[in-house]
């Protein structure tokens, strides 16, 4: 992670909030984008991990990659170990287009952060992190798979 790039699951949500217009260029959604880019660090999640991470149900984390797919971004493919779960990884046109995405968000979010200094950034993304990850526990809590 860059000096001033926020955690994966706030850089969709500042997509949602602005950068969105910045992702147009590249037909993408902002939620398009959050998995893309999750994906895009995390090559090989399986289709549950996603589906937790975004705390949406299996169903509906089909329905995004499906879309991606559909666009040649990524691919699935069976996990060796678990022939029952699909894994996620992007395709070479995809990281490509990742990359170009990353580059574009990565400049949004500079100017966003602009302003504050290294150890406020520290904080900031530190305090982030952890606020995500107690609403990922909530939301697995909830969840009726678990």
């Amino acid at each position: 992670m860059g000096t001033n790039q926020l955690p994966g699951k706030a850089r969709a949500a500042r997509a949602e909030g602005g950068a969105g217009e910045r992702l147009r260029p590249f037909d993408l959604t902002a939620t398009q984008y959050a998995v893309f880019s999750i994906v895009g660090h995390r090559d090989g999640m399986t289709f549950a991990e996603l589906a937790r991470r975004f705390a949406v149900t299996p169903q509906t984390m089909i329905k995004h990659i499906a879309s991606l797919e559909d666009r040649g971004l990524i691919r699935r493919r069976v996990d060796a170990g678990n022939r029952r779960a699909l894994k996620v990884a992007v395709t070479t046109s995809g990281q490509r287009l990742f990359e170009a995405c990353e580059a574009e968000i990565d400049q949004a979010e500079g100017k966003m952060l602009g302003a504050y200094t290294a150890h406020e950034l520290r904080q900031f993304r530190e305090l982030l992190t952890r606020l995500l990850a107690s609403t990922q526990l909530m939301a697995r809590a909830q969840s009726p798979d678990t």
